[in-house]
């Protein structure tokens, strides 16, 4: 069964309406699963390919540690943790899933939710249960992201592990096959989510989702169907590829923990200093890339109003795309104080800030950070 463009959309925003039924903006700077589709309540963001890609590569580049391969079993454990709630708790799904008929279903419904999400394009070209599948993927996000997810949609089909492989036909267009293998990673053990035994049926208490603490974001409704109006700048342009036209970039709808994963784990292996060497990692990187993250013009010598303007339009974008709440902003000729509530990655989320900080008075910085809490960080920036 394909997928077309979604094309329910409510007829005053314009936005199509699966996105506010299955996921939920809060009022402290995060999205989150709706629990009664999916069956738990997990953190997501919206994140430009590019970001995620690019930055994956500078960390290769400079860490010199296996990303790819953490990068692969933080997706895939994230993955089967998205799905496994649902999975496991609707009753009578873990005995049908048994049947092939039922586990056919099941994939092309994981390849209906990628498509919708901003994963990719896919389309089933064989499919053996219990063995293989081969698939053509067209716009995947992140090949070896999506590789991951994959491996995690067919272990939990098969209850087995499962490898990908891939090869590209055409500089958009791939073809993945997953095959049974037996095994997995070194890193794989490292990265396996605890497991949770509350009920599908009781959302309110279900704690799938990383600790968080309230906040005040008002997000301006749709007065039909109740999504934030801020979400009318993405753009479901063809299956499997949504644009940010706010700043022209692909987006996806990424679960919130396997960069925080990812991060995790890099901190682990360098040991001593690990957060320092991941935002300065981070910063660089911004520094080098601001105008896909946040478009940068004039200099420094246009005054505070006009920093206080950038850097007021990226905190401002946190609450909606899921990534934290800006609760502090003061600014003092050069000198910025900030403070987040819910960052959805710490390393990332400063390093972000100081290079677009750097970017705008086209300069080096000063930067003194603090994790007040395991869900607030402060930082502050002013000219070295």
């Amino acid at each position: 069964m394909a997928l077309n463009i979604p094309r329910k959309r409510c007829k005053v925003c314009g936005l199509p309406r699966f996105v506010n039924i299955a996921f939920k903006w809060h009022e402290n700077g995060t999205i989150t699963a709706n629990p009664w589709p999916w069956g738990t309540n997990f953190r997501v963001v919206i994140i430009q390919n590019r970001f995620i890609n690019q930055l994956l590569d500078v960390f290769k580049q400079k860490l010199e540690l296996p990303v790819d391969e953490i990068a692969f079993e933080a997706q895939r454990h994230s993955t089967m943790a998205v799905y496994k709630p649902f999975y496991d708790k609707v009753p009578g799904l873990k005995r049908l899933s048994r049947l092939e008929s039922v586990r056919r279903f099941l994939l092309i419904r994981s390849n209906e939710v990628a498509s919708l999400l901003g994963m990719c394009n896919v389309k089933t070209l064989e499919y053996v249960p219990g063995e293989y599948g081969i698939a053509e993927i067209k716009n995947p996000f992140n090949a070896n992201l999506l590789a991951a997810v994959t491996a995690g949609n067919f272990e939990l089909l098969e209850l087995k592990p499962y490898k990908v492989e891939w090869k590209r036909k055409t500089e958009n267009d791939y073809i993945f096959r997953a095959e049974a293998s037996g095994e997995h990673s070194e890193f794989s053990e490292r990265m396996v989510f605890e497991a949770t035994d509350d009920p599908i049926w009781f959302p309110s208490i279900f704690k799938r989702s990383l600790a968080v603490v309230s906040g005040r974001v008002e997000h301006e409704r749709c007065p039909r169907c109740d999504a934030p109006k801020g979400l009318s700048r993405l753009n479901w342009v063809e299956e499997g590829v949504i644009i940010d036209s706010s700043v022209d970039s692909r987006v996806v709808f990424l679960d919130g923990y396997t960069i925080n994963t990812v991060t995790r784990e890099l901190a682990g292996s360098l040991g001593e200093g690990a957060s320092e060497i991941l935002m300065d990692t981070v910063r660089e990187y911004t520094v080098d890339h601001s105008n896909f993250i946040r478009p940068v013009t004039g200099n420094d010598t246009d005054g505070t109003k006009r920093m206080a303007g950038h850097l007021m339009e990226f905190l401002n974008d946190l609450p909606l795309l899921g990534q934290g709440n800006p609760v502090k902003f003061e600014i003092d000729g050069l000198r910025v104080n900030i403070i987040i509530d819910n960052p959805y990655d710490v390393n990332i989320l400063a390093g972000s800030l100081q290079g677009l900080y750097e970017s705008i008075i086209g300069g080096q910085s000063l930067a003194h950070w603090q994790q007040l809490t395991d869900v607030r960080i402060a930082c502050a920036f002013e000219p070295a």
